[in-house]
């Protein structure tokens, strides 16, 4: 006998939760509507689809396979509800977007509120995180990501390539002097992320040209982020390597400016990752193709002759 799909639901959130008390109040339902609706469910499957003990409940292996078969089943249909209020208008939903603190400030903070003009039925969850968290099991509709990416079954989306530079404040300038090679960088003040650090200490990967050469950095400020490291940048405190779009702003208001002409950092590619599907949801194909040409439009990333 098929399944009921409101039982299937409910299956979901019990073993999401991992208790009938708390779907049943995620659900707006009695308890035991909740338990009577699953166990309905493992008699029409034939199969014991949770373990049950006073204190608490697991997925029997059953279980964990007809959940990991069934999760994407509630997203599935939000998305064809989606898509057919698109055929009677604009894209409408929940969009979920997680990135850095860094990308979140400097790409996407400026663009939200046009991206709300174009689509106002969109509905923007924004998770901030430096962990490259699960799309799935977090319920992320895209993650924007810099760096390389590690081989996933996820879909990735190329938006950009980012110059990566050394930048100063005219106050550091004037008071240490302005290096003319990266060699020279050892014996200055650094302003680092963490991403910089190896065993051996921490080092700036810088080209001019082809070849790709570490130079030794001497940090006195290091942090997670290279947000937080903007204020002292301006105020003198070192020398930042960072990206052209993380210090647009800066170099705008002449707080900064680059140094080490012809030198550049490692460029880190910045891309869209989202989960595969046979159709790809409204709001997030309108989001990308919102980023791809915004992207396409700014003077903060490398072109693609360029790389």
């Amino acid at each position: 006998m098929q399944a009921d799909l409101n039982d299937i639901v409910v299956f979901l959130r019990v073993a999401e939760l991992g208790s009938f008390t708390q779907a049943a109040q995620a659900l707006l339902l009695p308890k035991t509507t909740v338990s009577r609706k699953v166990r309905e469910l493992e008699q029409r499957l034939g199969a014991q689809l949770l373990h049950r003990t006073t204190r608490r409940l697991s997925l029997t292996q059953a279980g964990k396979l007809y959940f990991e078969h069934c999760r994407q089943i509630p997203a599935t249909l939000r998305d064809a509800e989606s898509a057919l209020r698109e055929i009677q208008g604009q894209p409408a939903g929940s969009l979920r977007i997680t990135c850095p603190y860094s990308v979140a400030i400097s790409l996407l903070s400026p663009l939200l509120g046009e991206f709300h003009g174009l689509y106002p039925r969109i509905h923007v969850d924004l998770m901030l995180s430096h962990r490259v968290v699960d799309l799935i099991s977090d319920k992320v509709d895209v993650a924007l990501r810099l760096g390389n990416l590690p081989d996933s079954s996820m879909v990735a989306r190329r938006l950009a390539v980012l110059p990566n530079r050394v930048y100063a404040s005219d106050l550091y300038l004037e008071k240490f002097g302005e290096p003319t090679h990266p060699a020279q960088l050892r014996n200055h003040r650094a302003l680092v992320t963490r991403v910089a650090r190896s065993a051996a200490g921490y080092a700036w990967l810088m080209r001019n040209g082809e070849t790709m050469e570490s130079f030794e950095v001497t940090p006195i400020i290091e942090a997670d982020d290279p947000e937080v490291l903007k204020a002292p940048l301006a105020a003198g405190a070192g020398l930042m390597m960072a990206t052209d779009l993380i210090m647009h702003d800066e170099v705008k208001a002449g707080r900064v400016r680059p140094i080490l002409s012809g030198w550049l950092g490692r460029c880190p590619p910045l891309h869209a990752v989202f989960p595969q599907g046979l159709v790809q949801p409204p709001a997030l194909r309108a989001f990308i193709d919102f980023l791809v040409k915004k992207m396409a439009d700014s003077s903060t990333v490398l072109r693609e002759e360029a790389l």
